[in-house]
């Protein structure tokens, strides 16, 4: 039986421990796509508008410190998703307690939130990309496809939610909210399938 030297032990061990930390990480992020649209209004009664979009953020949020290891730029989003998680949990607290504020109050703070999750979600599904190219290029570009189309559908979605239902049709804004939340549903399913493909396993394919 070989033996392999103390250096080389360590680096193997190493690498080992840092694909395992980047599966995690990049796990994290896909579990928390599934609750990005989520909203609780059928299951209360249909009288309260309580989305549970905080609570992607706040799984999110500890995978960026494993994915700035490999991607630095993945540090520059924990104010961002500190940020947007307090906005969002705000919102859902509120939602529970049954407060509502006038819509003229929370347009500014929207649009400014709307615009930092754009731009959060573009750079974090670039950064699990390119960590994913180490590993499989194929996948990697299912991940920039897929990050192009949330980009369009997020950006569509805001638009309907600010300026509200007397520009557009509610059967529209309904179309395009069912259609985001289903498509961020496949999205952390492909980015899942990527941590378990680090880990050995080959993952589901979407395109």
């Amino acid at each position: 039986m070989s033996v392999l030297p103390p250096r080389e032990k360590s680096e193997k061990y190493l690498a080992r421990h840092t694909d395992e930390t980047l599966s995690r990480a990049i796990w994290l992020v896909g579990f928390g796509y599934i609750f990005y649209y989520v909203n609780l209004r059928g299951l209360m009664g249909g009288t309260l508008d309580v989305t549970t979009e905080w609570l992607c953020y706040a799984i999110q949020l500890p995978a960026l410190g494993a994915l700035s290891r490999s991607e630095r730029s993945a540090a520059l989003l924990k104010p961002l998703a500190w940020l947007l998680l307090a906005y969002h949990a705000a919102l859902c607290a509120l939602g529970l307690l049954g407060i509502e504020i006038p819509a003229e109050y929370l347009y500014l703070p929207g649009c400014i939130a709307a615009v930092l999750a754009l731009y959060f979600h573009f750079q974090l599904l670039t950064n699990v990309a390119a960590v994913a190219a180490d590993y499989d290029k194929s996948r990697a570009g299912q991940i920039l496809k897929a990050r192009s189309v949330s980009l369009v559908l997020n950006s569509l979605l805001s638009v309907t939610q600010l300026v509200g239902p007397d520009v557009l049709p509610g059967a529209v804004e309904t179309a395009i909210a069912v259609v985001s939340c289903l498509f961020m549903i496949v999205l952390g399913i492909l980015v899942y399938g990527i941590a378990y493909a680090m880990r050995g396993g080959t993952g589901p394919d979407i395109y």
